[in-house]
């Protein structure tokens, strides 16, 4: 009450909710105390006086003076309440101190759903004779669900209760139906000039869309439907429902056949037209073909599609069915017998041999005489004399001796001229038989056609030496050979005739190929190149002779050997720079070459693809070893080095993974490898 008293100037609807919490605390304490009726109806009617929009403060009053036995006196304050809110009128018969009064209650709401049914009657009335002509015009408007509630209402509404009559008008249903039939009315008026406009726009627009082909194709002038459409009275002509369901259905069926109708007449025409460019694309993709490969000029299909004059023979129908499918099927059928032409192609080498005169400068030795001083011994008799004691002395007399003249020879040196030969050399200027083989290769078909093509692989010689890393350390005794790149697509499709990659590119490395695949193409291009085979035998009791010139893959120490190019970390330069892994892949394999190379020369150990090796797999073993190559048999073959799809951790030099020799996946490839004498 304090807060109220405060509140009422300022927060007069606040307020009026503390009032209304005050009558009803006063309300449940009347059982205890009578007086407290009296507080509670005075609480209720000040709350309806400073918010007489709060209907729960006049239904308090209300409720009050039933408890204190005035009905009359209630029931204008429950009007109210009613008024602010229908469901008062729920609460009213539910509500004890209403029920005690049920007589004057029900008198009351009788007179209420009277009063409020009267009301909703004539004025639905009133909504539907503003819109008569318009309801009798169009019966559809009667199917309308507003225009339903409205003819109910208009008629009686003896089914509809109190509260549902009070709060279909309270809520906005009422005003909302009359919305909706002014808004439907609109909408079929609206409708009906658009129906009418439509024809005469559709007989325009047809004129503007098919008059030109009316014009260039007398079949469609011709046309029903072109008839009816191109009829610009029509819109004036036809009566309202006629005008809704031509402008409905009918515009848009006439437009609709006389589309596919010009279509098929287009189409003819863009069918012959296709023929005559097939034949045109046909020469274009399959002539150069045809000239080097004789059974492609003599194959059917290619016959009937560099056969221009076929777009005219044709009928229409043929000509539809040739262009849709005949043509396509002809160049399916014509793009798979070339891949057989392709696939049984054959390497044919052939070497050429050319001899040219060469200046070469080089040094010559010749033989001069020279004369020169020498210190020369040479020997002579001289006289000396000697003495010699005949008697020696002692303590009692003198020696006796004896001077003798005698000859002795002396050797001594003088100077002398000699002569010598010298070895000296002279540059001289020759020409020599210069003499050059270049080994030229050939596809050549089983028809006798033959196309020159370039075969080149780049292989670096590998010298012997040292290998440490991945916790022991490999001698390598021997030098070998190893491929610059991986085994390209280009390569591979040359020697092999198919292409089993996912990822294409002439210059990408082969992947999708099994450890034995790897054999059989080292087999082959050794055999291109006239080498001894490296590799006999299939599948698990493949042998390699490692004392053979002929290609094969590296072991996995000449791997690693190669791979380290005399370093010993992981890695041989930052990742990021030297390996496409799966941080800059962007999903894919790359061209080989793209990133930097290693010491010695060597791209894309790292990354791109894994790479087959020979070895079975098994436990490395620790400590030193020559020249190894692995056991001697197993399950599972080496391959190394990580691939687009895999982590820096896998992009390691001494990484080791394996898997079944028959095993294919889209980053595992190989590198080429061979024996050197």
């Amino acid at each position: 009450m304090l807060a109220a008293r405060y509140a009422k100037a300022d927060e007069p609807k606040e307020a009026a909710r503390a009032m209304l919490l005050a009558s009803a605390a006063a309300y449940v304490q009347f059982a205890a105390e009578p007086g407290k009726l009296a507080d509670s109806l005075r609480h209720a009617e000040a709350a309806s006086v400073l918010d007489p929009q709060l209907g729960e403060a006049h239904f308090q009053a209300s409720k009050t003076r039933m408890a204190l036995g005035q009905a009359t006196d209630a029931l204008p304050a429950l009007r109210l309440a009613i008024g602010r809110d229908p469901s008062f009128a729920v609460r009213a018969g539910e509500d004890p101190d209403h029920k005690r009064h049920a007589g004057e209650l029900a008198t009351f709401f009788g007179a209420m759903r009277e009063v409020a049914r009267s009301q909703l009657m004539v004025d639905a009335r009133s909504a539907l004779a503003t819109h008569g002509a318009s309801l009798m015009r169009w019966a559809a408007l009667e199917e309308q669900e507003a225009v339903v509630r409205l003819r109910d209402l208009a008629d009686s509404a003896c089914r509809w209760g109190l509260v549902e009559l009070l709060s279909h008008r309270a809520h906005g249903r009422f005003d909302a139906d009359v919305k909706n039939l002014a808004t439907a009315v609109a909408r079929f008026e609206t409708a009906d000039a658009a129906a009418r406009k439509a024809i005469a726009d559709a007989a325009r627009a047809s004129g503007e869309r098919f008059g030109k082909d009316a014009e260039a194709w007398p079949e469609i002038a011709s046309h029903p439907v072109w008839v009816r459409l191109s009829d610009v009275r029509r819109s004036t002509t036809l009566g309202d429902a006629d005008a809704l369901e031509v402008a409905a259905r009918g515009l848009a069926q006439d437009r609709a056949e006389l589309e596919g109708f010009v279509k098929y007449v287009k189409d003819v025409a863009a069918a012959r037209m296709a023929i005559a460019e097939a034949a045109t694309a046909a020469t274009a993709r399959f002539g150069k073909d045809a000239q080097d490969w004789p059974e492609i000029a003599a194959h059917a299909a290619w016959l009937r599609l560099s056969d221009e004059r076929r777009s005219t023979r044709l009928g229409a129908n043929e000509a539809l069915a040739y262009a849709a499918r005949g043509a396509a099927a002809d160049r399916a059928e014509l793009d798979a017998f070339a891949t057989q032409v392709a696939a049984s192609l054959r390497l044919e080498r052939v070497s050429v041999r050319t001899v040219s005169k060469e200046e070469v400068t080089a040094e010559e030795p010749i033989d001069v005489k020279e004369t020169y001083q020498a210190e020369e011994p040479y020997e002579v008799q001289e006289r000396f004399t000697e003495t010699v004691i005949l008697k020696p002395g002692n303590w009692f007399r003198n020696a006796v001796s004896e001077d003798l003249e005698r000859i002795r020879t002396v050797t001594k040196t003088r100077t002398v001229t000699k002569t010598r030969t010298v070895r000296k050399s002279r540059t001289v200027t020759k020409l020599v038989d210069h003499e050059t083989v270049v080994p030229r290769w050939f596809l050549v078909s089983k028809g006798g056609g033959r196309q020159e093509v370039t075969l080149t692989h780049e292989m670096i010689t590998v010298k012997p030496g040292r290998s440490q890393g991945s916790g022991r350390e490999v001698t390598l005794t021997r030098a070998f050979e190893i491929g610059r790149y991986a085994v390209t697509q280009d390569l591979y499709e040359l020697v092999i005739g198919t292409n089993p990659s996912r990822f294409k590119g002439p210059r990408r490395p082969v992947e999708t190929v099994s450890g034995e695949g790897a054999v059989v193409f080292c087999n082959a291009l050794s055999e291109v190149f006239g080498l001894p085979k490296a590799y006999r035998g299939t599948g698990a009791s493949i042998q390699c002779d490692f004392t053979s010139p002929g290609y094969r893959v590296p072991t996995e120490a000449e791997w690693e050997y190669a791979c380290r190019a005399g370093t010993t970390g992981d890695r041989y330069g930052e990742l990021k720079d030297i390996a496409w892994y799966d941080q800059n892949c962007w999903s894919t394999t790359h061209d080989v070459g793209g990133l930097q190379p290693n010491a010695w020369g060597l791209y894309d150990t790292l990354g791109n693809v894994w790479e087959w090796c020979w070895d079975w797999y098994s436990c490395y073993p620790t400590g030193t070893a020559n020249d190894p190559v692995g056991p001697t048999g197993g399950e599972n073959r080496v391959y190394r080095g990580g691939a687009w799809r895999n982590d820096a951790g896998d992009a390691q030099a001494g990484n080791r993974n394996d898997w079944a020799p028959d095993s294919r996946n889209d980053y595992l490839g190989f590198r080429l490898s061979g024996s050197l004498p």
